[in-house]
């Protein structure tokens, strides 16, 4: 009677049970769907009560240290790396010179053989640089020149007592009455040892007055040389004695004694200067 009602007064009753029946039908099957996507929403609450079981442990292991118990941190178990093995270092070099013995001056010569083969170029060139040295870039200097005298008094035969003597005769040689680097060579090449004592030496070991021995002359000359005080080794002390008697004959006579003698103090005091 109600749909012939529907169907007389045209109010659509019928048509509401259709739609009442599909959205029963929409009802259901949005059911199903939420049931299917609800299982891994459970999971994840799942894992996230397990992530706040294991928070809740982290927050209880305070209390368990506080309880007297600790628990170590895990021991790591990747392969250490080897440390770097060190630098070889390299071997110091030996010392080959003695370093108790004074360096070298400038300009001295390098060594005995040096001098020995050029005994006049050895001089000009250790002499001219010790003047420039105590010369302080003047060309010339006056013979009351402090630096000038006390490098003669140590470098020469001459005693503080003829020593203005000796510098005031050099300077006078120039017009500028001065002493300059070749002057000062010249003055230690004329006077290496005292002539008054080298003719003393020569009448002790003359028998006449005239001549002596090649033998007795190389006694006197090792004497010249230990009262220079050039501290020369029995080798070099040979050497210097076999240069300066290179044209010594079996019998020396006075000039040529006084000759040796000047030679032998020239070789040793210029070995001495330049520490050789």
């Amino acid at each position: 009677m109600g749909q012939d009602l529907g169907k007389q007064c045209g109010c659509g009753l019928e048509a509401d049970d259709d739609i009442t029946e599909d959205q029963r039908l929409q009802m259901e099957q949005q059911m199903k769907n939420t049931a299917t996507t609800s299982a891994p929403v459970a999971s994840s609450s799942s894992g996230g009560g397990s992530t706040a079981a294991a928070a809740g442990k982290s927050r209880a292991a305070p209390e368990e240290e506080e309880g007297g118990f600790f628990v170590p941190p895990p021991v790591d178990s990747s392969p250490s790396k080897p440390s770097p093995a060190p630098k070889p270092q390299a071997p110091a070099a030996a010392s080959t010179t003695n370093s108790s013995r004074p360096a070298a001056v400038p300009g001295a010569a390098a060594s005995l053989d040096a001098i020995l083969a050029d005994l006049e170029a050895a001089e000009q060139t250790a002499y001219s640089a010790a003047f420039r040295g105590f010369a302080a870039g003047q060309a010339s200097l006056q013979p009351d020149h402090e630096g000038l005298r006390s490098f003669v008094l140590g470098n020469s035969g001459i005693g503080p007592q003829d020593l203005d003597t000796e510098l005031l005769k050099i300077a006078s040689s120039n017009e500028a009455f001065a002493i300059d680097a070749d002057s000062l060579v010249m003055l230690l090449r004329l006077n290496p040892v005292n002539d008054s004592e080298a003719l003393e030496a020569f009448l002790r070991m003359s028998s006449d007055g005239e001549k002596m021995s090649g033998e007795d002359c190389r006694t006197g000359l090792f004497t010249f040389l230990q009262a220079i005080g050039s501290g020369a080794s029995a080798d070099q002390t040979e050497k210097i004695i076999d240069a300066a008697m290179r044209d010594a004959g079996v019998t020396v006579n006075m000039e040529q004694w006084v000759g040796y003698a000047k030679t032998t103090g020239r070789i040793a005091r210029l070995a001495s200067y330049s520490k050789i």
